[in-house]
């Protein structure tokens, strides 16, 4: 079951704002702005603890993405204004023990399937195309990708080199 977030509304920021908190996002990156990737070639998140959402333009400034609000409390401030969208507020509750609209382990499943789904496209335009050009079009590729992408000598190639170089 996918996280379900609670959209984010301009009303909920900004100083005259309600207090509500809420979970951020930014992109793992080394110190040259490089994103760092796992060894499959996903990309890493950071998130966040529970943020004041009247700070939304600071976290923002910084490089963090809202996810959705971060607790109960929150959800129970804003309720009137889904329910005006028609939206149910309870269906929001991801983690039931702590009554939270977020959910750590449905949050980072999530991200790994869109990462996975994210590989395997690339995957295919490394195949229809060619490493050099999915590189211009799209810029770095994992190491991953661009080694299973070469093509790897057959057994009589391999064994025709050995037998030039000796």
């Amino acid at each position: 079951m996918p996280l379900k977030c609670i959209p984010l509304r301009p009303e909920w920021t900004g100083s005259t704002a309600p207090d509500l908190r809420a979970i951020y996002r930014r992109r793992k990156q080394d110190n040259y702005g490089t994103p760092i990737l796992d060894a499959d070639g996903r990309e890493q998140w950071d998130t966040t603890g529970a943020l004041p959402l009247r700070q939304h333009d600071k976290w923002a400034a910084k490089g963090f993405e809202y996810i959705t609000l971060a607790d109960e409390q929150s959800l129970g401030r804003v309720a009137g204004v889904l329910r005006a969208d028609g939206l149910d507020p309870q269906s929001f509750i991801q983690d039931r023990r702590a009554r939270s609209p977020f959910s750590a382990e449905m949050w980072h499943a999530d991200q790994r399937a869109a990462e996975d789904a994210r590989l395997v496209q690339l995957r295919e335009l490394v195949a229809k195309h060619g490493v050099e050009a999915v590189e211009a079009m799209r810029g770095p590729i994992p190491a991953s990708i661009k080694d299973a992408a070469k093509p790897k000598p057959q057994q009589g190639q391999a064994n025709q080199a050995k037998g030039a170089a000796a």
